[in-house]
């Protein structure tokens, strides 16, 4: 329902050109420009203009494909950071529903815009915290690791997720760790990131 509802701005934003162009300039294909700073978001624009370099496909197609992936991807997501806090499997859905069901997640996600896989790495990052801080060993290096490499990926999607990360790092803050780890938990990501 949502393509065909917002079918005709997908095509007509003004930030379509801009990604695309920097797509193209990632692979040094004719017509890549850097407009607005989009090359500041090498992640969202790789495959596109990779797609473009070996298959000739043009760079919108792979921007909507991908962005179509992360709507399912950001709703799933959802769901999963609601069961964590609510434990509740119809609470979790329906707010889940809600969540796609508002009105600029369902126009910006699939638009050829980096808000979608911006907020794909703000719910992965929400998820992850949750999850090793909360339910797992915190002082997994590992996992930390991990998740410090996700917050730099994200970074390179969009800047917004750096409201993910300044929950992050909240959350160590508040926990329920010793004082000496939550410095542990801070430096290994810091270090990391």
């Amino acid at each position: 329902a949502y393509w065909f509802l917002f079918d005709f701005l997908r095509w007509a934003q003004y930030d379509n050109e801009s990604y695309i162009n920097a797509a193209r300039l990632l692979f040094a294909i004719d017509g890549g420009a850097n407009e607005m700073g989009r090359i500041s978001k090498p992640v969202f624009i790789f495959f596109p203009g990779l797609f473009e370099k070996l298959f000739g496909i043009h760079p919108r197609y792979i921007f909507i494909l991908q962005n179509i992936l992360f709507f399912y991807l950001n709703g799933f997501l959802f769901y999963k950071v609601l069961y964590k806090i609510c434990k509740n499997y119809s609470q979790s859905y329906y707010g889940m529903i809600a969540y796609i069901s508002c009105q600029p997640f369902a126009v910006f996600s699939l638009f050829m815009m980096a808000d979608g896989s911006g907020w794909f790495f703000e719910l992965l990052i929400i998820y992850l915290t949750l999850h090793i801080i909360f339910f797992e060993n915190a002082t997994k290096t590992t996992h930390l690791i991990g998740l410090a490499t996700i917050m730099a990926i994200g970074m390179l999607t969009k800047e917004s997720v750096l409201a993910a990360i300044i929950f992050s790092t909240c959350m160590i803050c508040f926990s329920i760790h010793s004082l000496k780890e939550k410095i542990n938990l801070l430096l290994v990501l810091l270090i990391t990131f």
